[in-house]
């Protein structure tokens, strides 16, 4: 099911871009144009929200369970896949909403108003409030569990007791002021963790040849793995794809039509480009660091989960102060991943109902969710996860072919 889904996702990627000429070329051209800076501060607010631990953790696992090939995939539907970004962050700002001097958008938005079909976007709000509420958080508690696990021995429930903590502590009395924390720290650790990887990846230049053979040939060589397993491999490229950026599910919107003055094609280029930042370089760096490292050092990943995977290597680098790196940025990209998915499903939550009984409902079950989510294996959440992005996925890129044949494609005038 899931080979022929992200099949129809690819189909459907090719031919909007060919359509509208490669749009994908435009986009450096577009985004570095003077009188941008608006459009930069809600790229960076959507970069923050979404680079995590599916830059580390999706890239590692697909790694160990598909092997480097998967990579290839995920950088042919990475490229195609941005026009989805493109059109959703577009209508966002073409159907934002204000209200006592702040603009709301998203996907609910643009079906309530673009489509004038109120039932449908309540029932895409419930999806995106009840998948960042029960389905995204356990990996991203399974990796911070992990992370903590590698350096203290804690059981699982009072690493989730701590978590809950915390959490009630800082994020529910202040929740504006730690969002903007979080959106400063992340491009910080994005950096960071950009250079350690580079210098890996310089140190171990003379892999990069055979590190690029392996990614491609496990990708397209049928005759030396079999069909099965290349099927297995494009299709967990494009899940990983998915999950990285998320072009097309509906949940970046939410950002790119919170900002007044900006020109709604400006917008879906600077998504477009968000794209590429966090899928054709963020994720690609993990791949090659990780792939260069398995053949330097001859290492078998079988016994990983994913997120132990960044630990190890980064230990076998660095030593002690790698162990401290991994731990870090796993735990500080996860953090961030949670506050955005709390804040997107309360959002949507806001949309379907402003009840405050709802809102304190929904904090105590994200709450649960949190000491629920040490609980869960890399795998099962990862496989949570793989869910989650397919449903939002087939509603949300339905909608916005609707809206696309509702204005009669006109989408790049």
């Amino acid at each position: 099911m899931y080979f022929f889904i992200c099949s129809i996702f690819l189909i459907i990627s090719i031919i909007l871009t060919i359509k509208y000429k490669f749009p994908q070329f435009k986009v450096f051209k577009e985004v570095f144009k003077k009188g941008n800076s608006k459009s930069f501060q809600t790229l960076f607010v959507s970069l923050a929200s979404h680079i995590g631990t599916g830059n580390l953790v999706g890239i590692t696992t697909g790694i160990i369970v598909a092997g480097p090939g998967f990579l290839f995939w995920m950088w042919i539907y990475a490229f195609f896949s941005s026009i989805f970004s493109f059109i959703e962050n577009k209508y966002a700002v073409v159907y934002q909403t204000e209200v006592n001097g702040e603009c709301y958008s998203g996907a609910p938005y643009y079906i309530k108003k673009g489509l004038n079909n109120k039932t449908l976007s309540v029932i895409f709000a419930f999806c995106i409030l009840v998948i960042n509420l029960f389905i995204f958080p356990p990996f991203q508690i399974n990796a911070i569990t992990i992370s903590i696990q590698y350096l203290f021995d804690i059981p699982n429930i009072y690493i989730g007791l701590i978590l809950l903590i915390i959490f009630i502590l800082f994020v529910y009395p202040g929740t504006k002021s730690l969002v903007k924390l979080t959106n400063l720290i992340v491009p910080i650790m994005s950096i960071l963790y950009l250079i350690v990887n580079l210098l890996i990846i310089i140190y171990n230049i003379a892999y990069l040849p055979s590190t690029l053979y392996k990614i491609i040939n496990s990708a397209i060589n049928i005759k030396s793995f079999g069909i099965s397993t290349i099927i297995f491999v494009f299709t967990t490229g494009i899940k990983r794809s998915i999950f990285s950026n998320e072009a097309g599910l509906g949940t970046t919107p939410s950002i790119s039509g919170m900002e007044k003055g900006v020109n709604p094609n400006t917008q879906g280029y600077f998504q477009m480009f968000g794209v590429y930042v966090d899928t054709l370089i963020l994720c690609t760096l993990t791949g090659i660091f990780v792939v260069q490292t398995m053949l330097s050092k001859n290492i078998d990943l079988t016994s990983f989960e994913g997120p132990d995977l960044i630990i190890y290597l980064m230990n076998s680098y660095f030593e002690y102060v790698g162990v401290f790196l991994g731990v870090f940025f796993l735990i500080c990209f996860a953090f961030s991943s949670v506050l955005g998915e709390f804040y997107l499903g309360e959002n949507n939550l806001l949309f379907i109902s402003n009840n405050k009984f709802f809102k304190l409902f929904y904090r105590i079950m994200f709450s649960i969710m949190l000491i629920f989510g040490v609980f869960f294996s890399t795998q099962q959440a990862m496989d949570l996860v793989d869910v989650g992005i397919i449903i939002l996925g087939i509603i949300n890129l339905t909608i916005i072919l609707l809206l696309l044949k509702k204005n009669k494609c006109k989408l790049f005038s």
